[in-house]
């Protein structure tokens, strides 16, 4: 039982600050391959806080060809509806920190991110998708049982 109590907090901090991998890249880096990627941009570093509010932080590193101008998309999610959206417009040299503050969080509550270009304003098809998105989208964890 003492096991379980101190487990617990260790995973929800593990969950909250782990990178967001998607099946797929996991089994790549395992081997040490890299996957192969057409984006100009990374995201990387993902942390979403939620305390007062949800604060998201990015890392965006651009590859070569980067032609100025993107936008990173920040939206609070509630399932797949969005609830908020915020973007900063930026020319993007070098790995940069990018992050997005909303004033509300409930539970249910996640965020996605993306960088684009050409940046329209609307809450779906928003622009040319630039880096694969990334997500600290809800999911469910079940442990079945634990043992000595």
């Amino acid at each position: 039982m003492h096991v379980k109590k101190m487990l617990a907090p260790i995973l929800a901090v593990s969950l909250i600050t782990a990178p967001f991998t998607v099946p797929g890249e996991a089994s790549a880096k395992e081997s040490n391959k890299k996957p192969a990627t057409t984006e100009p941009f990374i995201i990387s570093a993902p942390t979403v806080h939620y305390s007062k509010g949800t604060k998201a932080t990015v890392t965006v590193t651009p590859k070569k060809g980067n032609k100025g101008n993107e936008t990173v998309v920040f939206q609070l999610m509630n399932g797949t509806k969005v609830i908020s959206q915020s973007a900063v417009e930026a020319d993007i040299k070098s790995a940069q920190k990018f992050s997005a503050y909303f004033n509300s969080y409930k539970s249910g509550y996640w965020v996605n991110v993306s960088v684009v270009s050409n940046y329209n304003g609307h809450t779906s098809d928003f622009g040319k998708s630039l880096a694969a998105s990334v997500s600290d989208a809800p999911f469910e964890l079940r442990v079945m049982e634990t043992t000595d």
